[in-house]
């Protein structure tokens, strides 16, 4: 099984991403995956319809060269063939079934290949709730 890269995911609120925050006021919760690397993900073909990801409501307006974070260079040089990484119930302002942690740019790449489902690392929030950070918004 291939393992996934170690990435640093930001619950936070933003004007443009919406309320993400798993807590009150500006405090920001973060999740780094070296913390449960010992969980062992397993690997599903997921509706992509099913997945929440911050920006997915300003998507395709803010795809490809309009990403507001790397004016597209992350979403052209996105390997769709490496599977994003996402929780089972995780919080998020679109009721989804799943959060999308690692993934976004090979999310709006798949969506605009027309591409409607895909593998995805599944975690389930009871188990990495806990490995949660809390500290002052940036």
């Amino acid at each position: 099984m291939q393992d996934y890269k170690n990435f640093l995911y930001n619950f936070n609120y933003s004007y443009f991403a919406g309320q993400w925050n798993h807590g009150e006021g500006d405090v920001g919760n973060y999740l780094d995956s070296k913390d449960f690397k010992h969980l062992v993900p397993e690997i599903k073909i997921v509706s992509n319809k099913d997945i929440a990801w911050v920006g997915k409501h300003h998507y395709p307006k803010y795809a490809g060269r309009q990403c507001t974070c790397c004016g597209g260079d992350r979403y052209f040089n996105a390997d769709i063939s490496y599977p994003g990484v996402i929780v089972k119930d995780g919080p998020n302002p679109y009721g989804n079934p799943y959060l999308l942690l690692d993934g976004r740019h090979r999310m709006m790449k798949k969506l605009a290949l027309g591409i409607d489902e895909s593998e995805h690392y599944v975690l389930y929030w009871g188990d990495i709730k806990e490995y949660l950070t809390w500290r002052e918004k940036d």
